[in-house]
């Protein structure tokens, strides 16, 4: 057993859930895999085991427990031999067992308890009472079973025994209370007590967790801050001279139907449906951060897989899905465990999550990540959803998502994908106004792949679109027209895409030449604009005869919607003061038009298209 194990359950008045907590606590570690020995030492009102046993269960009738210890070393002077130590244990099953008080259903509990003189067997000089308790929990420690935890239900108030083995014996103390000012300064007294007492006997510090329970969540949308004003003032109360009495403090809230029950809310069949309220899953969650800052990270990892091996392959996971789901989540988010993320990634994968809710599937595998996953088959998924989130035309922008999948990581695992979904990626990255430029080197990185190469390269050219800096940095990308005309570069896309960049940035220097070239030629006269554009540079007497071919048709048919959006083009072109010249603007349909684009213009935007 490994230091900070023997753990004290201590509450200076009763109706604090300090037992609950103890049997939840248990609980946990079991299903962990761990051996738990639970001593009850709430002699005056005992009652763990029944936390673990039916109340018919025939064990009650002759078991003995720590008084039945006590009293025979009390009468003898020595503790009962090895060879009759289990006689003192009850063992639940092979990962838990219980030193209970004893019988308590019998006279002669409560006569030898009342027979034992704590103060003469603890307190007087050169008495063995404490070594007999050192003794006791050496025992435990030593015994066949390796118990990985001992954890100690302690007596409520200040008594001798309960004192002694929280302060003394264990090595971590959990002092429960109510919000009430008599329970929390019991509790203050207790552990100046227990400080006091260990730096009497010269011990180390012994970490301390303050857990308040037994009150009902805060709901008032007024002030949203008051429940953690109302946390940090009890806080301030367990303090000493200015100095916190704790370590650490956790909070569980009330449920009237786990404390009238008293049930343990994570057992083997926790997963049913009774157990799917809000405030259900609320305490579940904090029994386990509590849980978590009893027990060393490292053997949660070390035993992680098993434990969710169990989970997964519980019948409930066919017969309630929702419940193995939700107790999974519920272990992720408290225990922080890539192990367990892992595993809800895989239900979430088996239920389509990723069709239901994208938020809380894509937070499963950030949480993942943070935590240190590594899984390729996960970085699939991950930009699978990322692809097919991007490519919704009602969803955010590219920039958005982005961010929310953790970029970086998303381009980490972009580089080791093959060119097909590479290529995809960088398709919609090109989109993004914050990650362009890894857009472009990504694409760069396929320019010599024989069956995307001439996809990046038009990829590239519709980025030379967007970004004249770009453009300027890399313009040697930029293929002559007579190379366009090779073959593998013969697409209607990548036409497009090479024009436009000719036409944006090197009209002046090569109008002649996409003239000249039939290839491009026919794709001019696909749009009269970009022919337009061209004849503006290489013959301005071409371009008004043009413009008449084009928009006097028109004007005969008064076709007002057409000559509107020619007047709208016109604009966007750079051509619009040309088309006005020739336009006949003595005509009274033309004005009406001319108007409605000078409004346009008034209104910073251009004439909207009929």
């Amino acid at each position: 057993m490994t230091k900070n194990n023997k753990i004290a359950f201590y509450s200076y008045k009763g109706g604090t859930g300090r037992t609950l907590a103890l049997a939840n606590v248990a609980s946990y570690l079991v299903r962990f895999g761990f051996k738990v020995c639970i001593v009850d030492m709430d002699l005056e009102a005992p009652g763990i085991h029944y936390k673990f046993m039916s109340p018919n269960d025939t064990r009650h009738s002759n078991m003995k427990g720590v008084v039945d210890y006590v009293d025979f070393f009390a009468n003898k002077m020595y503790s009962p031999p090895d060879s009759e130590f289990d006689d003192y244990l009850l063992h639940i099953d092979e990962n838990i067992s219980i030193m209970p008080s004893g019988n308590v259903n019998s006279e002669a509990y409560w006569e030898k308890l009342a027979n034992l003189d704590w103060h003469e067997l603890l307190f007087r000089d050169h008495s063995d009472g404490p070594r007999m308790l050192s003794d006791l929990f050496g025992r435990i420690e030593k015994h066949s079973k390796g118990y990985d935890y001992i954890l100690v239900d302690a007596r409520t108030g200040i008594t001798p025994v309960s004192t002694l083995c929280a302060a003394v014996f264990c090595d971590v103390l959990t002092a429960f209370f109510t919000p009430s000012m008599e329970s929390l300064h019991g509790t203050k007294q207790v552990l100046c007590r227990i400080r006091n007492m260990r730096e009497k006997h010269e011990l180390p510090p012994m970490r301390i967790i303050s857990i308040m329970t037994r009150y009902e969540e805060f709901d008032n949308p007024d002030e949203p801050d008051a429940e953690s004003k109302f946390i940090a003032e009890k806080q301030s109360l367990l303090s000493d001279e200015g100095k916190s009495l704790f370590d650490d403090f956790y909070v569980i809230h009330s449920d009237r139907e786990i404390e009238r029950h008293e049930k343990i809310v994570w057992d083997n069949e926790s997963s049913s449906d009774d157990n799917d309220t809000y405030l259900y899953m609320q305490l579940r969650s904090e029994y386990l951060k509590f849980f978590t800052s009893l027990v060393d990270g490292i053997a949660i990892e070390e035993r992680a897989q098993s434990m969710i091996d169990k989970i997964m392959n519980n019948k409930n996971l066919i017969d309630n899905p929702d419940g193995i789901q939700r107790d999974v989540a519920t272990l992720a988010e408290a225990l922080q465990n890539k192990v367990i993320w892992h595993a809800l990634i895989k239900i979430y994968d088996l239920r389509h999550i990723d069709k239901l809710n994208v938020h809380m599937y894509v937070n499963a595998i950030n949480m993942f990540y943070e935590t240190g996953g590594h899984c390729d088959a996960v970085d699939k998924r991950y930009m699978d959803v990322f692809i097919e989130c991007a490519n919704d035309e009602y969803g955010a922008p590219v920039d958005y998502y982005m961010n929310y999948f953790e970029a970086q990581k998303l381009l980490c695992i972009a580089r080791k994908l093959p060119s097909s979904e590479k290529y995809a990626f960088a398709s919609i990255l090109a989109h993004s106004n914050e990650h362009r430029d890894q857009a472009f080197d990504m694409l760069l990185t396929l320019m010599e792949d024989s069956e995307y190469g001439v996809h990046a390269l038009k990829r590239i050219l519709e980025l030379f679109l967007e970004s004249e800096s770009l453009y300027r940095d890399n313009e040697h990308l930029l293929p002559s027209i007579s190379e366009i005309k090779q073959q593998q570069y013969f697409t209607n896309e990548f036409l497009e895409a090479a024009y436009n960049v000719y036409l944006m940035y090197l009209l002046d220097s090569h109008a002649q030449e996409l003239l000249d070239d039939d290839m491009a030629y026919n794709y001019l006269c696909n749009d009269p604009f970009r022919l337009m554009k061209v004849y503006n540079v290489v013959a301005p007497d071409k371009l008004e005869q043009l413009i008449e071919r084009e928009c006097l048709p028109l004007v005969r048919q008064e076709d007002y919607a057409g000559l509107r959006r020619f007047v709208n083009e016109a604009d966007k072109h750079g051509l619009l003061d040309i088309v006005i010249a020739v336009l006949p603007t003595s005509d009274a349909f033309v004005i009406d038009v001319l108007k409605e684009r000078n409004r346009s213009r008034a209104r910073r935007r251009p004439i909207r298209p009929a």
